[in-house]
């Protein structure tokens, strides 16, 4: 086991989380494994583990992603708890414990440059499980007994949404932004009356409209009638764009005067 080695294949923990929360929904038990100051050691013991199939979580990850850059080949700003199943503990430590050798090994054969990276590394890691592991960052916690009370399945499922808080939060920003943003195309009559795109026709449409001064029944002809007939009034005509929920709807607003003529169009949100 190279714990030098980066170049893995991607790894779903995605799925090996789900399988861990699964198991504990099925009542086994669960623990915290150990602690990891380091962002690489993390994605490298995990890689392994899941390996041999022994399902793993993670908790503080995505902060130091958030706090801590991009670098995984020092530390890490807050400390990663990795948790696992009781049941797979003695075959978990084998593969740690085959980790720190190499990791140690690792380090006492670099040289030259590599040694303030050596140095940065080892004088970072505080957590301690013995003389010779002290300054690697990785703290084995002790097998939970049977007397231990695991933590309840709500306190892992809450870790869970805790720890994807920062991905979650990130897609639903995205999700507003392009929402609220309406990218232009031009204006197409066939893709209009087929009701697509058209939120996104509006500018163009505005344009054509303001340029041409069509009368209410060249507008008919052109975008053709509102399915209902409360849309269409002596004045002003609205035209559905599209719906974000069940109370707010976006209209194409084309307003005529008295007798007929265009007067202007215009974009509306209806709450």
């Amino acid at each position: 086991m190279d714990c030098d080695s980066t170049e893995e294949e991607p790894v779903d923990y995605t799925a090996f989380e789900e399988k861990l929360f699964e198991e504990v929904r099925n009542g086994k038990d669960y623990q915290h494994f150990l602690n990891l100051s380091s962002q690489l050691d993390c994605m490298l013991i995990r890689s392994f583990l899941a390996s041999m199939q022994i399902p793993t979580y993670v908790e503080g990850g995505n902060l130091n992603k958030i706090y801590g850059g991009t670098s995984t080949a020092v530390t890490t700003v807050f400390k990663m708890k990795l948790y696992i199943l009781v049941e797979d503990y003695d075959e978990a430590l084998e593969v740690v414990k085959d980790y720190i050798k190499n990791k140690e090994k690792s380090l006492s054969e670099k040289s030259g440059s590599d040694k303030y990276l050596k140095v940065l590394e080892l004088m970072a890691a505080p957590y301690n499980i013995s003389a010779s592991q002290e300054m690697l960052g990785i703290t084995i916690f002790a097998k939970k007994t049977k007397d231990e009370k695991p933590e309840g399945i709500l306190q892992i499922l809450k870790k869970f949404f805790t720890k994807n808080f920062a991905m979650c939060l990130l897609a639903i920003c995205c999700m507003c932004f392009f929402s609220c943003t309406k990218k232009q195309i031009p204006f197409n009559q066939e893709q209009w009356l087929k009701e697509k795109n058209r939120y996104c026709m509006t500018d163009s449409l505005i344009e054509k409209l303001n340029k041409e001064k069509p009368n209410r029944q060249q507008i008919f002809n052109l975008l053709g009638k509102p399915k209902l007939e409360g849309r269409i009034a002596d004045n002003e005509v609205d035209y559905f764009l599209k719906s974000e929920d069940f109370f707010t709807v976006w209209v194409f607003a084309v307003n005529f005067d008295d007798g007929g003529n265009f007067e202007s169009a215009k974009v509306l949100c209806e709450d």
